[in-house]
């Protein structure tokens, strides 16, 4: 496999930003006693079964037997106490009756259990100062920082050998040298940006996602005497233009933060351009030197076109705007506004969360686990945000992957639906013998 993206540490001790690839390829190497599905739902991992009790201050687990580490050693009650030996100091842990035990005085376990889902938790037996087995599909065989990473099919995995044997993943690489060796029959899957799906050619089979990513300008550092600033942006946007020239009619034009196939209502926020009021908001805000500046990822040239686009759009609302490329040169002061990627997922609420956290801007969250049942509480939590008006959404985008013809999955909306990478599910098929006699 090949992608644009690079990693420089696979450690999953080290917090993942949700939806990026780090975060997509740890499950497939760590797991933890428990794990979420795509909706946000806890599920077993190691762990066939848990309970709370003592009104929310004990959590207890049930193991799952017969797992190994890629070492070959077993997994047992005391290398799980060990390797999460580091968890939240709140929480006292014991072996107890082929259990392993979480006590909370504060009856806070059922947020330990969530917290326990994150990769950041996975249980790890250390094979060196700074390397450790997991108990994954897959083994970690190799890894290049910002280069090469191999992942190797774990045989005695307890879920089940996968089907590939191995996975070398090249990362850093263009979307032009993707595609070339993708049709060379270097690669076997690319990572190809839903925009880019209309000029790829003919023959390649192209899996695309529901819409996971928010493509946003963020307002991080934004001060209260700015909200005028922030809606005369929001107004001035031009939103369907960029979704028909620029994201080539991939995805939907949007005002809300999470999908309308996720949530039912993100039609409520329109995000419509009004250039009338765009213009008496401009008008109210004092000028600054230089004017606006626009930052995006030097990285992404999507996101560089979006931000080109924008000063055009702002000029006609009377704001006069500049694009700068991210990083910027040290001593350089921050943009005003980031154009920003963000991966969402099947989880809604755990969607607004990793939002909210992006904007370090508290809000009023649903509870996951009730999300569904109350959807009321999800909307009131997406519009609180957006009343911070520190974020203005612009688009909701697919991902897409370019397969070759040696690739075999069962249901291939099972294994690219949501943008995750469940390599455990496909197979690659052996290269057809050219010449001789048949």
């Amino acid at each position: 496999m090949q992608m644009r993206s690079t990693l420089g540490e696979f450690n999953p001790a080290v917090p993942a930003v949700p939806g990026d690839a780090k975060s997509a390829l740890l499950p497939l190497v760590f797991e933890g006693l428990v794990g979420t599905d795509e909706g946000g739902t806890v599920v077993p991992k190691l762990a066939v079964e848990w309970r709370i009790g003592q009104g929310g201050q004990r959590l207890s687990f049930r193991l799952r037997t017969n797992v190994r580490f890629h070492d070959g050693s077993m997994m047992n009650e005391a290398s799980v106490l060990e390797s999460l030996r580091t968890l939240d100091a709140r929480y006292q842990m014991e072996a107890r009756n082929a259990e392993v035990v979480f006590t909370a005085g504060d009856g806070s376990a059922g947020d330990l259990l969530r917290q326990l889902a994150s990769p950041r938790w996975a249980v790890t037996r250390a094979t060196g100062p700074a390397t450790a087995a997991g108990t994954g599909p897959f083994s970690l065989a190799g890894f290049e920082p910002g280069k090469r990473i191999v992942l190797r099919a774990f045989e005695g995995y307890w879920g089940g050998r996968p089907f590939v044997d191995e996975l070398e993943i090249r990362m850093g690489r263009s979307e032009r040298d993707q595609m070339i060796d993708l049709q060379l029959n270097r690669a076997d899957l690319i990572d190809i940006p839903a925009t880019d799906a209309r000029r790829v050619g003919s023959g390649i089979r192209l899996p695309v996602s529901e819409p996971v990513d928010l493509i946003a300008i963020v307002f991080r550092n934004r001060r209260a005497s700015d909200e005028p600033l922030v809606r005369a942006i929001n107004h001035s946007v031009d939103r369907a233009s960029i979704h028909q020239i620029i994201a080539q009619r991939q995805g939907s034009p949007t005002g809300a933060l999470l999908p309308q196939w996720l949530t039912g209502y993100a039609f409520l926020f329109t995000g419509s351009r009004d250039l009338s009021l765009a213009r008496r908001l401009s008008s109210s805000v004092p000028r600054r030197t230089g004017g606006l500046t626009l930052g995006y990822p030097s990285s992404d040239g999507f996101l560089k076109s979006v931000a080109e686009r924008l000063t055009l759009d702002l000029r006609e609302a009377g704001l006069e705007a500049r694009t700068v490329a991210l990083p910027a040169p040290p001593g350089s002061t921050a943009p005003d506004g980031v154009l920003t990627r963000i991966r969402l997922t099947a989880d809604a609420a755990g969607s607004l969360e990793v939002i909210s956290t992006l904007l370090d801007q508290p809000a009023k969250l649903p509870d996951r686990g009730s999300a569904l049942d109350n959807p009321q509480d999800l909307f009131e939590g997406e519009a609180g945000i957006l009343a911070s008006w520190r974020v203005v959404p612009l688009l909701h985008l697919p991902v897409s992957f370019g397969l070759s013809e040696r690739v075999g999955y069962t249901r291939l909306q099972d294994v690219f639906r949501f943008g995750q990478w469940r390599f455990e599910d496909i197979w690659v098929q052996p290269t057809p013998a050219t010449g001789g006699t048949p």
